[in-house]
């Protein structure tokens, strides 16, 4: 069935959830097929780490397509807190579709709910320093309850890092990648998996708002934001609108949030099992689209 026939007539949002999750479904199906071996390595495989960051990517832009489709439609005639809450039921939709433990899907969904509330009251703020990052919220109380001292300081100078307006692209790719090695020499086995899973959301997010900023812009929003060349030049915000590195930390909270929800539940055999990976890079893909929402939406 073309997404075309899935989206052919006027929802109403309940109809409009049913027409994402379908088209959901058959675009992440794709991505996801034949990662599902059940075995959990012994050691941090770093491919089973990067496969969340490619899940998220795919995410984003699987959602795209679909609210594209709808808008050519006219049929995305939703509120910023409605489509919010569309695209995260979405995802979490397909992950039950796709089999993911039923218990996952729960403690996602109460994670990526409080999430939401955090995104919606800090999507525009400005970060000057390691301090305002501490001082702003990225992420839920129940969320830092979880973490441990070390993996808090990895988190926020990781946030740091997504949202420092003095740094170009380049820099902060490398940046990532040191704090990665530094992570891996400095984190107990225990604390490793979320602070990996946060990095490998950064690592990816940068790159596909990167090259895909303009047709996000020209989706949502119907006034003239920063040109895609400034990302590429100089950090991604140079104008009122649109701040690519907000949504960037959007991404790494909601990494952080997947993942302490679905390894805090000692549900799956390990770091590599994708129930984790699957729902861990949707759990970010949420909050990154949710953080674009709210900043190029006009109501």
């Amino acid at each position: 069935m073309k997404l075309s026939n899935l989206i052919s007539f006027n929802p109403t949002f309940k109809s409009s959830a049913l027409i994402v999750t379908a088209a959901l479904s058959l675009t992440w199906a794709a991505c996801q097929k034949g990662s599902n071996s059940g075995v959990a390595p012994t050691k941090f495989d770093q491919k089973q780490f990067d496969e969340i960051g490619i899940v998220h990517n795919r995410s984003v832009d699987s959602t795209y397509r679909v609210l594209l489709a709808m808008k050519t439609n006219h049929q995305l005639n939703f509120s910023k807190d409605e489509l919010v809450s569309f695209v995260r039921n979405g995802m979490l939709n397909n992950l039950k579709i796709q089999g993911t433990n039923p218990k996952v899907i729960i403690a996602l969904n109460s994670a990526l709910s409080g999430q939401s509330v955090i995104i919606k009251d800090n999507y525009a703020r400005k970060i000057n320093s390691i301090s305002d990052v501490q001082i702003t919220t990225y992420y839920t109380d129940s969320l830092a309850a979880k973490l441990t001292v070390n993996q808090k300081q990895v988190l926020d100078k990781l946030l740091y890092v997504m949202t420092d307006n003095s740094a170009t692209f380049e820099e902060t790719k490398s940046q990532i990648n040191s704090l990665e090695t530094n992570a891996k020499s400095e984190l107990s086995d225990t604390e490793l998996p979320a602070i990996l899973a946060s990095i490998s959301v950064a690592k990816y997010t940068i790159v596909y708002w990167h090259d895909n900023y303009d047709k996000w812009v020209s989706l949502l929003s119907s006034s003239n934001k920063v040109s895609t060349q400034s990302i590429k030049t100089n950090a991604a915000e140079a104008g009122p609108g649109f701040s690519w590195r907000n949504v960037g930390a959007a991404d790494v909270g909601g990494a952080a949030t997947g993942a302490v929800a679905t390894w805090w539940l000692n549900i799956a055999a390990g770091p590599g099992q994708v129930a984790y990976g699957a729902a861990i890079g949707s759990g970010a893909a949420s909050a990154s689209v949710g953080n674009a929402v709210y900043q190029l939406l006009s109501n």
